[in-house]
């Protein structure tokens, strides 16, 4: 088994272990939630459109009011944000996300390859960092992956 097929076995096993508390006792796991924010409109509808067979998109916003918003009132399993977004931008998205709602994966989506930029996301409470030439079919991946991340990190400080 290849490195990257473990990597996808284990975080496929470790997300169907979660417990959904919307579903019934008994039903299949339901997909995980996913909010995207990015202040254009296209890029949202294609993560959405790529995402739509592997995630549940609860949201979509276009600032980072709008991303933390969708957050606390959706409580997903991840977050897509875009850097650069209206009101704030992924940082103070990011900030205000990890302290009100510390269970949701924050995932950022950029065109900056700028470290400094990387360094204060994941500072913040970001779980990955990823620029927006990522090969789509590696984005459920990434995604599953930023989710596994955040789930050691919570059983960690239990």
């Amino acid at each position: 088994m290849s490195q990257l097929n473990c990597v996808d076995a284990i975080t496929d096993l470790l997300l169907t272990m979660r417990v959904n508390n919307d579903s019934p006792a008994g039903d299949a796991p339901a997909k995980p939630k996913v909010v995207i924010a990015d202040d254009d409109a296209l890029v949202c509808a294609m993560l959405e459109s790529r995402l739509e067979g592997d995630f549940d998109c609860v949201g979509r916003g276009a600032d980072a009011m709008d991303a933390v918003a969708l957050v606390e009132a959706h409580r997903p399993d991840v977050a897509i944000l875009d850097v650069m977004m209206p009101a704030g931008g992924a940082l103070f998205a990011t900030q205000a996300i990890a302290e009100r709602c510390p269970e949701t994966a924050i995932v950022i989506l950029s065109c900056d390859q700028k470290r400094s930029m990387a360094f204060k996301l994941m500072d913040a409470g970001a779980e990955s960092y990823l620029c927006k030439d990522v090969d789509p079919l590696a984005l459920p991946i990434k995604l599953r992956a930023a989710m596994a991340s955040k789930a050691r990190q919570l059983a960690a400080s239990a």
